[in-house]
């Protein structure tokens, strides 16, 4: 008997003190709608250790820790997971899994043209007018309609202030990559880091990025042509392989714009491209990283995306839907929603996103062509132009905290101007301010 009590008080104390102890009640675990990688993501209340985790659950190598949510993404044990699933330290574990990066709309042309000769600007006393704006930039600039609906830029203004246009601000492009040999960006960009393959120095991505950079800051075709731009690449473009990266990469990106920013001191607009709501769902993780990268006092910027759909339903992949970050429809050149734009309550407003012309990639349609420019359809266009909009006013006025700039950028709207937006979804369309 006497040999019993000395088992059993060993097997208590054993399993009390146990990293793998696993009590009946178990927390779920998140389900991810796309595909699955085989990984977790797993948020640690503030204050838990997560080295000590890592060390208990004898995790590998590979596993990637962020401090933006205290968390970190690892492949798990069956016993390591149960261990997680019922410690009072968890906030959330989810599966990781893998993005798609948002599709171009139908409408989107194919063509690149080739542009090499100077802008056509003159300035007064206070302000540069650049004659040859793409439309987007003359509507930004104006409240009123524009007087013309063609698309031939000779007949679209933009005016700005040099010494407001983005100067000391950086802005990441949080994208597949930015092609910084292109002329539209005048020696300003300089690379970050690369969370899709960190075994790779990569400054040169291909698509997306380089559209996004250009329409945010581009000196031609870009609202803050004098801020800094920051190359983050977090997923790549292959039209053959749908698996774009991962929910984990963009936290890590996430993660280091908020070290980055932290370090640098300097104003930061994190903007984050926009990925295809169908079968590729939400992450609670993701939305609290976004979440937490406001609190730090970066403005955080993405598209409504172009599935036609409320971007409030439970369905749509984050962060588009949290709260605290500005996300952008798209309207296009007639003052109407864009067709294929998202809507709903959690739109903070529009921007124009259809026919929008901005610097083309290496290795497309044009080739590798430093003076290339294409047409861009998406609610990514509309969020760059909310980007460097944001850049701007930074420059002019001083930073202010996200919920300020989100105030500010919703005070200086265009309210009702739109047509085709649902009930419910704020009618408000992007605008500079003066100059």
């Amino acid at each position: 008997m006497r040999f019993n009590n000395l088992f059993t008080t060993l097997y208590v104390f054993l399993v009390a003190n146990s990293a793998l102890a696993i009590p009946a009640a178990l927390s779920s675990v998140e389900t991810y709608s796309g595909e699955v990688n085989g990984k977790y993501i797993v948020q640690l209340k503030p204050g838990v250790s997560r080295k000590d985790w890592v060390s208990k659950l004898q995790l590998s190598k590979d596993t990637v820790e962020w401090d933006l949510i205290n968390g970190f993404s690892a492949q798990l044990t069956e016993n390591a997971l149960n261990a997680l699933r019922a410690s009072g330290d968890v906030v959330v574990i989810a599966e990781d899994g893998y993005r798609i990066v948002n599709e171009v709309p139908e409408e989107e042309p194919t063509a690149t043209l080739h542009d090499d000769g100077p802008r056509d600007v003159v300035k007064n006393d206070v302000y540069f007018v650049q004659r040859d704006a793409p439309w987007g930039l003359e509507r930004i600039s104006q409240p009123g309609p524009l007087s013309t609906k063609s698309w031939d830029r000779s007949t679209f203004r933009y005016s700005w202030n040099e010494e407001y246009s983005g100067t000391g601000v950086d802005i990441f492009i949080i994208d597949s990559g930015i092609w910084r040999e292109h002329s539209d960006f005048k020696g300003r960009v300089r690379f970050g880091v690369n969370t899709y393959n960190p075994n790779v120095d990569n400054t040169d991505g291909v698509v997306t990025g380089t559209f996004t950079a250009s329409s945010a800051a581009g000196d031609r075709w870009g609202v803050a042509k004098k801020a800094n731009i920051v190359n983050v690449i977090a997923f790549y473009n292959d039209a053959y392989d749908k698996r774009h990266g991962t929910i984990s990469q963009m936290i890590s990106a996430l993660d280091w714009v908020a070290q980055e920013a932290k370090q640098t001191k300097r104003p930061a607009v994190a903007h984050i491209h926009t990925v295809r709501g169908s079968g590729y769902g939400p992450s609670t993780p993701l939305d609290n990283a976004a979440a937490s990268l406001v609190e730090s006092g970066v403005h955080v910027v993405i598209g409504a995306g172009d599935d036609k759909q409320d971007i409030a339903n439970s369905s749509y992949p984050s962060p588009a839907r949290v709260p605290s970050v500005i996300t952008v429809a798209a309207s296009d050149i007639n003052d109407s929603r864009a067709d294929y734009s998202n809507f709903g309550v959690a739109v903070t407003l529009f921007a124009p996103g259809a026919g929008i012309q901005c610097a083309d990639f290496p290795q497309g349609w044009g080739g590798n062509d430093p003076y290339g420019y294409t047409t861009r359809y998406g609610s990514s266009q509309a969020s760059s132009y909310v980007s460097g909009i944001i850049a701007h006013l930074i420059s002019k006025e001083g930073n202010v905290t996200p919920t300020a700039m989100k105030s500010k950028l919703v005070k200086l709207a265009v309210k009702d101007a739109l047509g085709a937006v649902p009930t419910g979804t704020p009618n408000l369309l992007a605008q500079l301010g003066p100059l």
